[in-house]
Parts: C-alpha cells; structure tokens; sequence
C-alpha cells in the first residue's frame, strides 16, 4: 500500500523498483555528469544548482522534490549530455517555492 507524505522517510521510498534499474544501469555507463547533479539517498536524483538554504523535510513542494531529475532526464540529460540542459546553461532558473515567483 502506497505511503502518505507524512508516512515518508526518505525520497527514495518513492522511486520504484523498475526505475531502481533504470537509474543504476543509466549510471553505471554514464561517462559524465552534470557537476550540479545530487542525489538524496541512494536512487532519487535532483538538480542542486542555486539550491537554496532550507531545511530539508519530505514534503511534494520541497525543493528537492520539485527538482527531481526522473530516468528520462537523467538519460537525455544530467548525464553525458548536460551542456546542452538550459538550466546548466543558466537560461531557465528554478522556482522553488520558497519565495514569490517573479518574471
């Protein structure tokens, strides 16, 4: 039975085991990586650059959830291929929700 938000204790719980594969073989034969590409726990990828200074918590507006890197942008992305992610360009900034949107 799938958790609640409250019931998570750790991003990782939400990524599935298919996708565990996916992830680890999509690393295992990366030749690069994006230098602001984290991870939290073991399998569950985001984008860290401009991150900003908030305690972390499990929550769906967190920013690192909202950043979250899933198996098609890793792949066609964050690894090998990040120079061509507007974001690591500095074209398209993230908005985290923890201030106002702005334009």
């Amino acid at each position: 039975m799938p958790k609640s938000w409250d019931e998570l204790e750790s991003y990782d719980e939400i990524i599935q085991p298919k996708e565990r594969r996916i992830i680890s073989e999509l690393l295992r034969d990366s030749k690069k990586r994006c230098p602001h590409l984290r991870v939290d726990g073991k399998w569950f990828h985001y984008c860290g650059k401009d991150f900003p200074n908030v305690k972390k918590q499990i929550d769906p507006f967190h920013p690192i959830y909202t950043r979250a890197a899933d198996t098609l942008l890793l792949s066609m992305q964050c690894l090998n291929n990040f120079e061509s992610c507007c974001t690591y360009r500095g074209t398209l900034k993230h908005h985290d929700h923890t201030e106002p949107f702005k334009l």
